[in-house]
């Protein structure tokens, strides 16, 4: 699952802002682990 184009100064009218995403995955699904990638 990804969020692509997601722009946190559009939804806040800044830059440096806190943003929070709740994820609620089914662990079985994931044999290696999961990755979270901040960035391109």
């Amino acid at each position: 699952m990804t969020i692509s184009g997601l722009d946190l100064s559009s939804l806040s009218d800044g830059v440096a802002v806190l943003y929070y995403k709740d994820i609620v995955v089914n662990a079985t699904l994931f044999t290696n682990g999961l990755t979270v990638q901040i960035g391109n």
